[in-house]
């Protein structure tokens, strides 16, 4: 009766998110809800071919990047070509525009009006760091009015009529701007690889800058998503823990029973560290929303891993695109496993008993910063890689769980026992442990392979 009590605890999580994500589906896409931002790297570049998809010609000025975004930036590859990508896509822009050709409307603000030419006023994207004015190279443009949260092809721009240069942007030939255009898509659109192929082939990343714009849930939606992920993860923990209790009494196997034996004696230790371990996710997924700084700064991070030359993310990548699922599989269980698992939290702590803890915790904030369902795209994402989040996580907590059972053991029992054999017994039990973390990083693994490569294969993507 528990395990049933816990799986519909975890179903109405399920249930909630979905309810969360269909509320926030635009019901009309307009031009500019989502879309691509592609500037020339050169002022004197010009788009004279044609374009693959209908498009607007814009001027654009990119504006200083500042704080946690610059060092990001410069920490993936500084004035090389990766760190001006990467700049680009963190940047606040100044975008010229007519506002006519770009669909900008009265109807399209959400306060404010619209901005008048040669009087240096300016719309404000729902994420730029100033709603009341802004400075670019000496010239104080004023914000007369704001584009929605749903206008993400703006999102981190300053929106400036068309005809409208004064100032220091007077001057004949001035380099600050460039040429560029604006290219409305649909998010299912702008995750289909064919869609993107052309589009990186028409624009190559040495001598363009390109900026992907997705619609960012609002606040409702968001955490009505965030609240069902932690019902369902609540719901996920209480059922595995109830099976733990359950096969600590029939398994008799002792590699697999000795740890599900502790698992079901130390109850509220395994409970404590669930709790902490996915509240630590819920808690930074909804700090990273209310800085959308910072949550753009790290998709931009993975996004550069992905395409480098020699990373684990990138080598990951290339077995989901190739669309087998076994060997997708594998190397997710050999990277979560070998090195989520072993490396990072076991061996650690039979170096410094319970260090794992702290590690653990580091992930989990990782997870939330990254995993955030922030986007209409994350959050339709996140409906299936809700489970991988449990599963996966499940495999870290129980690492973490028998790393700190160490230290329970050297200094918390059997006292009249020698160190070196209190020692000896928490190595003993971290090496049983091993193969239950085994066991559910593999089903994660296979749970993950089958997800994402569905997913992409959808998208047209694999």
């Amino acid at each position: 009766m528990r395990f049933i009590a816990w799986l519909v605890l975890a179903a109405l999580g399920v249930g909630i998110s979905i309810w969360a994500y269909d509320s926030a589906r635009l019901a009309e896409s307009t031009p500019i809800s989502s879309g691509m931002i592609v500037v020339a790297r050169s002022s004197s570049q010009r788009f004279d071919e044609p374009i693959p998809f209908p498009s607007t010609r814009a001027e654009v000025v990119q504006m200083p990047v500042s704080g946690i975004s610059a060092m990001l930036a410069m920490s993936s590859g500084g004035g090389g070509t990766e760190g001006r990508g990467m700049r680009f896509q963190l940047s606040e822009k100044l975008i010229q525009v007519s506002l006519a050709d770009a669909g900008i409307t009265e109807k399209s603000l959400a306060w404010g009006t619209l901005p008048r030419q040669n009087r240096n006023e300016v719309l404000a994207g729902c994420q730029v760091a100033h709603q009341d004015q802004c400075e670019v190279a000496e010239t104080v443009y004023k914000v007369t009015g704001g584009l929605p949260l749903d206008a993400a092809l703006f999102a981190r721009s300053y929106v400036l009529p068309q005809g409208d240069r004064t100032g220091e942007h007077s001057e004949e030939g001035d380099a600050s701007y460039r040429p560029g255009v604006l290219i409305p898509l649909s998010s299912e659109q702008l995750t289909n690889r064919p869609i993107r192929e052309q589009l990186d082939k028409r624009f190559p990343s040495k001598d363009y800058d390109k900026l992907t714009c997705l619609p960012s849930l609002a606040p409702r939606a968001f955490y009505a998503s965030l609240l069902g992920e932690a019902i369902l993860l609540l719901g996920g923990s209480g059922f595995l823990i109830a099976l733990y209790g359950a096969g600590a009494a029939r398994v008799r196997w002792a590699i697999l029973g000795d740890p599900l034996t502790e698992l079901s004696t130390h109850r509220r230790l395994i409970w404590s560290i669930h709790l902490v371990y996915f509240g630590i996710y819920v808690v930074m997924a909804a700090l990273v929303y209310r800085m959308p700084d910072l949550w753009n700064a790290l998709q931009a991070t993975i996004q550069n891993s992905l395409n480098g030359d020699s990373s684990t993310l990138e080598f990951a990548g290339k077995a989901y695109l190739s669309g087998n699922m076994a060997w997708a599989a594998l190397v997710t269980f050999a990277i979560n496993f070998l090195g989520g698992a072993i490396a990072y939290l076991t061996l650690p702590s039979c170096i410094v008993p319970g260090s794992a803890t702290v590690l653990a915790g580091f992930r989990a904030a990782t997870w939330g910063m990254l995993l955030a369902p922030a986007t209409v795209v994350q959050a339709r994402a996140m409906l299936p890689h809700a489970g991988v989040l449990l599963l996966e996580g499940e495999g870290y907590i129980l690492a973490t769980f028998f790393g700190l059972l160490l230290a329970v053991y050297l200094f918390r029992s059997a006292p009249e026992a020698s160190v070196w054999s209190r020692y000896r017994r928490g190595l003993a039990i971290n090496l049983k442990a091993s193969l239950l973390v085994a066991l559910v990083l593999a089903v994660a693994a296979i749970y993950e392979s089958i997800e994402v490569i569905l997913m992409l294969k959808a998208a047209g993507r694999a």
